[in-house]
């Protein structure tokens, strides 16, 4: 792939990632917060 090909490719997925990361929690039965190690520190449970 060219570096522009790359470029278009990475902003595609990187434009849904942040809509998930946006939406994706009120829908979520279980939320897990990663910490800057991607190791979990906190997770949230829904409510059923």
């Amino acid at each position: 792939m060219t570096p522009t090909a790359v470029r278009r490719f990475v902003m595609h997925f990187e434009r849904l990632t942040r809509f998930m990361w946006e939406e994706m929690p009120g829908r979520a039965d279980a939320v897990v917060y990663l910490g800057d190690d991607h190791a979990p520190v906190h997770v949230e449970l829904g409510d059923d």
